[in-house]
C-alpha cells in the first residue's frame, strides 16, 4: 500500500491459520480498503474480575461483537475501522 491509501476495514486471520492468511492476503491484494493481518495476540486483553465495578464508567459497550470468539469459529474476522485511517 502506498502513503495515499485508506484503509477502511482489518482482516485480521488467526495465528493458527497460516495457509488461510495467504489465501485472503492473495485474494485481498488488489483491495487497497482492506488491510489484512495476522492476529498477534497471545491471550484476550480483558479478563474477568472477582468483583464488577461499582458502577459502570462506560456509556455503551464499543464492542460490537467478540473478535476472538469469531477468531476461534471462523479462523477470521473483519473489522470496519470507525475512522478511515491512511496508511
Amino acid at each position: 500500500m502506498d502513503a495515499a491509501t485508506t484503509v477502511t476495514h482489518l482482516l485480521v486471520v488467526a495465528d493458527d491459520q497460516p495457509y488461510l492468511l495467504g489465501k485472503v492476503r492473495s485474494t485481498f491484494s488488489d483491495l487497497s480498503t482492506v488491510q489484512v493481518v495476522r492476529d498477534r495476540r497471545r491471550a484476550e486483553r480483558r479478563t474477568t474480575r472477582a468483583q464488577p465495578p461499582e458502577r459502570e464508567r462506560r456509556v455503551g459497550e464499543r464492542r460490537s461483537f467478540e473478535v476472538g470468539a469469531q477468531l476461534s469459529r471462523f479462523g477470521w474476522v473483519l473489522i470496519p475501522l470507525r475512522q478511515s485511517v491512511s496508511v
